[in-house]
């Protein structure tokens, strides 16, 4: 019984984990963010270079969005 009891704590712990993470990560938002603020600029023609969303890793975009583009 108590082996049972702390297999289902464990996946009750996994899945609110999981939902955690799947509702910090909003893709949906990450790309109308994209398409509205940085395209204004990264796009053909555009003032500043074309823009490719691997040129930094994921602690770069991290810290450039907290201190905000220019």
């Amino acid at each position: 019984m108590n082996k049972a009891l702390v297999t289902a704590m464990v996946l009750i712990a996994v899945i609110f984990l999981a939902g955690q993470a799947m509702a910090a990560a909003d893709w949906r938002k990450g790309k109308k963010l994209h398409r509205d603020v940085c395209m204004q600029c990264h796009k053909s023609r555009g003032a500043a270079d074309r823009l490719q969303l691997n040129a930094r890793t994921k602690a770069q975009w991290s810290e450039f969005f907290q201190s905000g583009p220019t």
